[in-house]
């Protein structure tokens, strides 16, 4: 990216390639964190429902939240969404068994999984 931002080369969909180093040994629900961070200053505001048309999903942003909450209580009806997030091996499954459910293969676990922790703040917001 910086390359092409010197040369004036960059393109609204060039990525950015970050090395992020941490003090700490940290969990998938850090990196989530972070990339959902480095996300808000350095990219524009996406819609739920432009991401998942974008993924085929037709399911609408209502419903796909909807659906990623029954699943989280299915999957590990004792864990919270937290506990569920700071277990990386056990958040991939989830998210494989997502994308079966709502037959959109293509969803990428960071969308699952961002969606998943807004659920879970909007439902802190409302306590």
């Amino acid at each position: 990216m910086l390359r092409r931002q010197c040369l004036g080369e960059s393109l609204p969909e060039s990525d950015v390639d970050l090395l992020v180093d941490f003090n700490r040994p940290i969990t998938l629900f850090d990196l989530v964190a972070v990339q959902q961070y480095l996300e808000a200053c350095l990219m524009p505001p996406r819609k739920l429902e432009d991401e998942l048309e974008k993924y085929g999903c037709k399911l609408g942003p209502t419903d796909f939240r909807e659906t990623l909450e029954e699943q989280q209580v299915i999957f590990s009806p004792h864990w919270k969404i937290d506990e569920l997030l700071c277990n990386p091996d056990e958040a991939k499954r989830y998210c494989v068994q997502v994308r079966l459910k709502v037959s959109c293969p293509d969803i990428p676990d960071s969308l699952i999984l961002r969606t998943l922790m807004n659920a879970r703040k909007s439902h802190r917001t409302k306590d």
